[in-house]
């Protein structure tokens, strides 16, 4: 499964993964990889 989610902070992301994702039978690892993009 891949997921993208938005969030405020790096917290509030681990927060989702964790309640959310991870909550999800047949989930039992996931990998969070963040992306940031910077504006010029």
């Amino acid at each position: 499964m891949i997921a993208t989610l938005q969030a405020c902070d790096f917290n509030e992301i681990g927060m989702l993964v964790i309640d959310k994702i991870q909550a999800i039978d047949g989930v039992t690892n996931s990998i969070t990889c963040n992306v940031i993009h910077f504006e010029q």
